[in-house]
């Protein structure tokens, strides 16, 4: 028992329960005990609170303004459309800069504009951000040769991008291209020469919140030039009805929640009426990849946007053209179906891709006895599928993981993903062996490098000699919100707990532990008999059902019928056919 107990405390932290003098100070008489725990975590500690925070209102998202560029922002964009200039729109090819530059062609074909072209780099072939490559593509009309064009811009908007792109930045300045950048990235201390800059992330930016996603700036722009255009009753805006903008929220939404930026404040406004458009979305080829998901559209959770339409959006640019993403979104008609279509079997060859990648990884590490870092690739492995592979080696090992491919036009030089996977600063890790690498950067948790083929083979070797001079990181425990009973996971509690949606980053789903639970059945279920349910009784008699996906993976444990468990896991209703039951989602057995 104390061996589990060290376990338990040495990965999580489980709060302490209110007392009921307390829940009726601060919350007042008759309020949900559980409910009451679980907004306290949240720093959600008094009545006013409660209700800004549960039932968030459309009034309250902020006055684009504030940002302390958009005035001009707007008033240059305004003066391109009034003098027909040339517009180019520069977005990243995630699931953040694919929707974020949808906004954008969304705006400009409401108003009727069409003197404008949406760009989005290849992942393999360009590179990430405005590079100086691509900036000599956009300046040369090389971009949009396919179509027998030659668009050069005399207007660059970036979306989710370009804010460290000084070099790019360059490029446009000296051929008298103005170039607007709206982003949410770390800035440097030195910004890009540009027009204006709409990212509150910069040091002198005014903007009270500094979470948005590059989706967020970019609608939050969209809502400017709307209101700056209504206010001078611009000819544009008699056909577009008041409050239209809402209906981008559908992919304000899905990007908020797959940037993985925290769901609070402005965020949660945008996620809680964002979920409410995609349930009736206009997007044909939206609607396509919902269908495709398998969600219940009148019931779309945060978790189908992360794990069930981000991947489907991600999947084009890890192995096709991000293009394809963006006329799913951007086309609403056959294209839009077509191209979503598309993106549901390069979908499937992706996770076809993976399965194979990892067979071949975990028997090539079967053989490795206790290293200190993995490093580990194969010139045929798809670049966009890396970051994939590194985070689900990390994940299991618990040590640094680098992962590399070769693309095709390299030139002798290997491009990689790595993750951390325990408490090293991959990135200090790499600047510690930069000698060895062409270039690399990124956080302290993952990061990406170029290093040339000959480098590749003592690699492992270098990295593992400056682990002891890298710096650490502090990994703050995962919090219990509460330890319950088996006879607690009911609909009543369920009901309130579901108030705290949408989870994500700053607002976590909340996690039980569940002491001394007797298992009563085991089974294992799906084509491999890969994944696990848990069968359980509470003292009612009531069955309780818990499921974990690819056990193996993550638990490290035999179960048996009658074994006495200790289990941390989050509470979920499971739709099926029409109907549903609650049951148990399985974080970690002890």
């Amino acid at each position: 028992m104390a061996e589990v107990e060290n376990r338990l405390k040495e990965k999580y932290l489980i709060l302490e329960k209110l007392s009921e003098k307390d829940i009726e100070n601060k919350y007042g008489k008759n309020f949900n005990s559980l409910l009451a725990n679980l907004l306290f975590v949240r720093g959600i500690k008094n009545k006013e609170d409660v209700e800004n925070f549960l039932y968030p209102k459309w009034e309250d998202n902020l006055d684009p303004i504030l940002f302390k560029d958009m005035k001009k922002v707007v008033e240059r964009i305004l003066l391109a459309i009034k003098n027909n200039e040339k517009i180019l729109i520069f977005s990243d090819y995630d699931t953040d800069g694919i929707p974020g530059g949808v906004l954008m062609h969304d705006f400009f074909k409401k108003i009727g504009y069409k003197n404008f072209k949406n760009f989005i780099p290849n992942r393999n072939k360009d590179g990430y951000g405005l590079t100086v490559k691509s900036a000599k593509k956009i300046i040369d009309g090389q971009i949009f040769l396919e179509e027998n064009e030659k668009f050069i811009p005399d207007l660059v908007i970036t979306v989710d991008c370009g804010i460290s792109d000084i070099e790019g930045a360059k490029i446009f300045n000296k051929k008298n291209i103005d170039l607007i950048i709206v982003d949410h990235h770390i800035a440097f201390s030195e910004l890009p020469k540009s027009f204006g800059i709409l990212n509150h992330k910069v040091e002198s930016e005014t903007y009270p919140q500094q979470i948005l996603c590059g989706a967020g700036v970019s609608f939050k722009l969209v809502q400017a030039l709307l209101k700056k255009a209504r206010d001078g009753k611009l000819d544009f805006m008699e056909n577009i009805p008041e409050g239209w903008e809402k209906w981008l929220l559908d992919l304000v939404a899905i990007s908020t929640v797959c940037d993985m930026v925290p769901l609070v404040g402005e965020n949660r406004i945008f996620v809680k009426y964002g979920k409410k458009v995609l349930e009736k979305t206009q997007r044909v080829g939206l609607r396509q990849i919902i269908e495709n998901s398998g969600i219940d559209k009148s019931n779309i959770s945060a978790d189908d946007l992360g794990f069930m339409i981000g991947p489907r959006i991600n999947a084009a640019s890890r192995l096709e053209d991000p293009k394809i993403a963006f006329l799913a979104l951007a086309e609403n008609n056959l294209i839009g179906i077509e191209n979503a279509k598309m993106l549901e079997e390069i979908n499937n060859r992706r996770k076809q891709l993976m399965a194979g990648v990892m067979k071949k990884v975990w028997a090539k590490l079967k053989h490795v006895k206790e290293p200190k870092v993995i490093v580990l690739g194969d010139k045929s492995w798809p670049l966009g599928i890396l970051g994939l592979v590194a985070g689900k080696i990390s994940e299991k090992k618990k040590i640094p993981v680098f992962v590399w491919s070769q693309a095709k036009d390299s030139d002798g030089e290997l491009k990689g993903s790595c993750r951390s996977g325990n408490n090293i600063d991959v990135y200090s890790l790499m600047e510690n062996t930069k000698e060895e690498f062409i270039s690399f950067g990124g956080h302290t948790m993952s990061g990406g490098f170029v290093l040339k083929e000959e480098n590749i083979h003592l690699l492992k070797e270098k990295l593992e000699e400056k682990l002891n001079k890298v710096n650490k990181i502090i990994k703050e425990k995962i919090i219990i919100d509460a330890e319950i009973s088996l006879d607690e996971v009911n609909f009543n509690n369920y009901k309130e707990i579901e108030k705290l949606e949408p989870y994500g980053m700053g607002n976590a789903k909340p996690f039980f532990y569940f002491k001394n639970i007797i298992i009563f059945e085991v089974n294992y279920f799906g084509k491999d008999k890969e994944h696990l349910e848990l069968v359980f009784k509470n003292s009612k008699n009531y069955t309780i059902k818990a499921i974990t996906f690819y056990f193996k993976e993550n638990l490290d444990f035999e179960f048996k019928k009658s074994d006495k468990i200790n289990m941390v896991a989050s509470i979920e209703f499971n739709r099926f056919n029409g109907s549903g039951y609650l049951r148990l989602k399985i974080e970690d057995v002890f």
